[in-house]
């Protein structure tokens, strides 16, 4: 009996031992499950957490993009409408560009013809250019390529004299245009009544004393544009100490006011501007290139100095030369200064004046003891006419390039003056010997001045008369003016005189000499810039058919004067339209 229940309860036990063990084995297996549980539900809890999190983080960024998204549906919209305007322009452009290719093409078909027609005005232009100079050149001639006008100076302010003081008169009619003088001269003999006897000069241009610079100018006008035209031109002025030469040529010095300066410009400066204002146009307009140059050189007691250079240096006895190739007589080493414009050579001159020999005299306080020659000289080039008229649109050239050149001669001559009125003021602190040697050098210019107008009167009376000597080189003012008083040259004589009675003698001096003057006739060649002028037969016919027959006969100037007056208006009237 103890046996198999003995067995039994030992196994009981052990079983209940076994099971208690698994007991705790499966308590402690809960207890880990239930940490472990725990620890997941708290891993759980955060992760739910963070889940959350991040669905609100995919919430707001859902929001935006779509915010995000309208704005991109906005923008495209915009974009494909610009780009729909865009499409439109472009469709309406390549319209417009299709009706102005039609358009250019009209254009350029036109262009083509009006170059045409450019070129053929342009030709016609220069044909009609060269039909007016040729005109102005022939009026010029038919008025003489000399040309004398007389002046006659207001009243000296210092002597107060009245108007009966005066013998000379000007005998105005509407139809010569007051082209003579005429003078008194009181004739005193021995145990006889004084005798009044006149003397008649005539002149193509008498200018009274109210004349003024600019009316003075307007005659000497066509002459200037002969120079521009290419025409060698001397202008120069003769008379009396003190009969407004300087003033004539240059007008008033620099202390005047700058209102009464230029009223009263000279010709020299209103000459330059003309030629300048002429030569700009015809580069604006033509297409020249000009280069301009002045030299300004005195003759003092037979010897040349140049003005533009100061006085210490070495230019106080220039020599002349010849040049070769023209013959043309010209002072050798004389200063050029290139000028661009007018108001360029005004101040050159200006500045060459002041270096001007002029001294105190009774009849002059700054009397010139100098011949001063003002040289404007110009040379232009003129490119060949570039055309196009090939049919495979190229362009060739049209020619060679022409050339021209042109010289004016402005010449303020010393004034001329008795021994006896020559001698300066020379008293006050002077000592008896320097005023001694003032007086003879005093004496010594007015014999050189003197004997240089006499040489210069003894050429003009040769020319006159057609001696075949002419005493050029008899002095250096007429050597070096021969080729203005020769061959293709104009020239302008100004006489100057004073109207006071006492200065008769030398009043008819001067007038002898300008009517000697007005008898020279210059005949020669066409320059060669003006040779290739047109010859157009009909034009010389008219204007041959335009001179009465007593002009046809006589080239002198003597035969002009006498010509009827309705024939004088008419050589007025094709002067100004040749103008």
């Amino acid at each position: 009996e103890g046996g198999p229940e003995g067995d039994h309860e030992a196994a009981k036990a052990q079983h209940e031992e076994k099971l208690l063990l698994l007991k705790d084995d499966l308590a402690k297996s809960r207890a880990g499950h239930e940490a472990v549980k725990a620890q997941q539900e708290e891993e759980l809890l955060k992760l739910s957490g963070i889940d959350q999190t991040r669905q609100d983080e995919v919430k707001e960024v859902r929001k935006k993009l779509k915010a995000s998204l309208e704005i991109e549906k906005e923008y495209s919209a915009e974009l494909q409408r610009k780009l729909d305007e865009a499409n439109e322009k472009a469709l309406k452009g390549r319209a417009e560009n299709k009706r102005l290719a039609e358009r250019n093409s009209n254009l350029e078909q036109g262009i083509r013809s009006h170059e045409v027609d450019r070129e053929a005005s342009n030709r016609k232009v220069k044909d009609l250019q060269k039909l007016r100079q040729k005109m102005h050149n022939d009026l010029i001639e038919l008025r003489g390529n000399v040309r004398v006008f007389c002046r006659i100076r207001p009243y000296s302010s210092t002597t107060g004299r009245a108007a009966q003081s005066t013998n000379i008169d000007i005998l105005s009619n509407s139809v010569t245009d007051a082209e003579t003088i005429r003078v008194r001269d009181s004739v005193q003999r021995v145990n006889m009544p004084t005798r009044s006897k006149s003397h008649e000069f005539s002149f193509d241009k008498t200018f009274p004393q109210t004349t003024s610079q600019e009316e003075l100018y307007e005659h000497v006008r066509p002459l200037v544009q002969s120079a521009v035209d290419g025409f060698p031109l001397c202008i120069f002025a003769y008379g009396q100490t003190s009969s407004g030469k300087s003033f004539t040529m240059l007008g008033r010095d620099s202390s005047c006011t700058s209102s009464r300066l230029a009223a009263d410009r000279g010709i020299v400066f209103r000459a330059c501007e003309q030629i300048f204002a002429s030569l700009a146009d015809q580069s604006r307009e033509e297409g020249w290139r000009f280069t301009c140059t002045i030299e300004i050189v005195e003759i003092r007691n037979e010897k040349f100095r140049d003005l533009l250079v100061e006085k210490d240096a070495h230019h106080d006895d220039l020599k002349m030369g010849v040049d070769r190739e023209n013959g043309e007589v010209y002072v050798e080493g004389l200063c050029r200064r290139q000028v661009s414009q007018a108001t360029d050579a005004q101040k050159v001159l200006e500045k060459a004046l002041q270096q001007r020999c002029t001294k105190a005299t009774d009849m002059n306080d700054a009397s010139s003891r100098s011949h001063c020659i003002c040289i404007l000289r110009y040379s232009g080039t003129k490119p060949p006419v570039t055309t196009s008229e090939n049919n495979n649109g190229g362009s060739g050239s049209g020619g060679r390039s022409s050339t021209r050149r042109g010289c004016v001669n402005f010449c303020d001559l010393a004034g001329s003056e008795r021994m006896n009125t020559s001698s300066g003021n020379l008293s006050g602190g002077s000592s008896s010997s320097s005023s001694k040697h003032c007086q003879q050098e005093l004496h010594k210019e007015t014999r050189s001045i003197n004997k240089s107008l006499s040489a210069l009167g003894l050429t003009i009376s040769a020319l006159a008369s057609g001696n075949q000597h002419i005493p050029f080189r008899d002095s250096k003012l007429t050597y070096l003016l021969q080729g203005c008083l020769t061959g293709f040259g104009k020239c302008l004589m100004l006489c100057t005189l004073v109207p006071d009675a006492e200065h008769t003698n030398e009043s008819l001096g001067s007038l002898r000499f300008a009517q000697n003057a007005s008898k020279v006739t210059i005949k020669g060649q066409r320059c060669n810039q003006c040779s290739g002028l047109l010859k157009l037969s009909s034009s010389k016919s008219s204007l041959r058919t335009s001179v009465p027959s007593e002009l046809k006969q006589s080239s002198s100037k003597s035969s002009l004067r006498s010509s009827v007056p309705s024939e004088r208006r008419r050589e007025r009237s094709l002067v100004s339209s040749a103008e």
